[in-house]
């Protein structure tokens, strides 16, 4: 072999090796190591179904008010403005009203009112007797709301009402005559607490809670029966682990938006994601 045709040998092995790690490198520099996306934090299963179960709880929330006559059948019109005979059922508003004898604009208990705080006074009965008191529409209990001798007397204490339109209780008494006198201090609504899954729909919880909707990853609107104004919601990203978090604001009407995320474990920055979050409404 020539010197000559040695020397184009090598040169053209050289030129090989230099296009081949040549185009290695410049694919190294253009392309990034892959690396594995950070796991997104789990929430147990089990651990949510039990938290769900206590979200459903039926507690309520009482909302005083001023004392407020709601019937007084001295003032009522028609037969709310007669007394009471014996074994007399009638049913009343507990929104009140000047029909039934009561404060003419109402004593402002709401539609979604589960009960109400109520003192009951009998005006110069005829004689001893008794008074039931119940939501109406229900089974007329077996215990009785007031025991009275012959002389005007009052008792009071929480009765259930039918939740509606018009919320109302039924009375009914026994043994005497007598005029009644019916008012309100106060009601109980149910509790704003439940859970809302990731896709938005209510897991579990009390009536108090109307809708939810997820508008985008780790983003929540949630609807509630009545205005939030100048109220605090709070939320728990319930079983999520370490770096998950959950966040709301309330800036009016009957509305709360929630926000839920997760810290990742490379960047160390905010990334939203739709959890399970317990959500409650303090007033």
């Amino acid at each position: 072999m020539s010197r000559r045709s040695i020397t184009f040998t090598v040169g053209t092995a050289l030129a090989a090796l230099v296009v081949l790690f040549g185009s290695a490198g410049d694919a190294a520099a253009t392309d990034p190591i892959p690396v594995a996306s950070p796991p997104v934090p789990a929430q147990d299963a089990k651990k949510v179904q039990a938290a769900a179960i206590a979200a459903s709880s039926p507690a309520t929330d009482f909302v005083p008010i001023a004392p407020c006559v709601i019937v007084d059948t001295r003032h009522g019109n028609s037969a709310n403005k007669t007394k009471l005979k014996n074994k007399t059922s009638r049913s009343y508003a507990v929104a009140g009203g000047s029909d039934q004898g009561g404060d003419a604009a109402g004593c402002g208990v709401p539609t979604i009112a589960q009960a109400v705080a109520l003192t009951a006074v009998v005006v110069s009965p005829s004689k001893k007797g008794s008074l039931k008191i119940w939501a109406a529409g229900a089974a007329e209990p077996t215990a009785t709301f007031l025991n009275y001798g012959s002389f005007t007397m009052s008792g009071n204490g929480v009765v259930a009402v039918r939740a509606g339109t018009t919320p109302g209780l039924t009375v009914k008494n026994f043994t005497a005559t007598t005029n009644l006198v019916l008012s309100v201090s106060g009601y109980y609504l149910p509790k704003l607490a439940g859970m809302v899954a990731p896709n938005g729909t209510i897991y579990a919880g009390s009536s108090g809670i109307v809708s939810a909707v997820n508008n985008s990853p780790g983003v929540f609107t949630v609807t509630f029966d009545r205005t939030i104004t100048y109220c605090t919601p709070m939320v728990d990203t319930y079983n999520a682990g370490s770096g998950v978090y959950g966040a709301a604001y309330a800036f009016g009407s009957n509305t709360a938006t929630v926000f839920t995320w997760y810290l990742s474990s490379s960047t160390h920055l905010e990334v939203p994601y739709s959890f399970y979050f317990y959500i409650t409404v303090t007033c």
